[in-house]
């Protein structure tokens, strides 16, 4: 591939990497906005690709969203892709959870993830 071909490359990679940036802080609050609308409280789990706790954390979000489905809202945020969503929400640890009540105020938070059952019994002391 010659230089000037790189380049092109570079600016298409480079233009696509800003369009999903800015398109899913507005896709994020679609789904809050949601939520709040159906009444659900929220789960934001805060993770990245390259993160390996929270690739072992991902079959407990599954979990929780099958077994809650209809309860609770559970949102995903890549925070390579997001941060001005991570950077909203102050998350210095990867992977966060952040629960939100039917309001959108946050009641608790979990660092480094958390197993099936801790994750439940936040969502039980909530009336979850």
């Amino acid at each position: 591939m010659n230089r000037k071909m790189k380049k092109i490359a570079a600016v298409i990679l480079a233009g696509l990497f800003l369009v999903s940036v800015r398109a899913f802080p507005d896709e994020l609050e679609g789904r809050l906005a949601a939520a709040n609308k159906q009444n659900m409280p929220v789960l934001l789990e805060f993770g990245a690709d390259w993160c390996i706790p929270c690739q072992q954390l991902r079959p407990v979000i599954k979990r929780v969203e099958d077994a809650y489905r209809g309860k609770l809202s559970v949102i995903v945020i890549d925070t390579d892709r997001s941060r001005e969503q991570a950077a909203r929400y102050n998350i210095r640890v990867l992977p966060t959870l952040v629960f939100l009540d039917t309001s959108g105020k946050e009641y608790k938070r979990l660092f480094g993830g958390g197993s099936y059952e801790e994750i439940a019994a936040v969502l039980k002391t909530a009336g979850i």
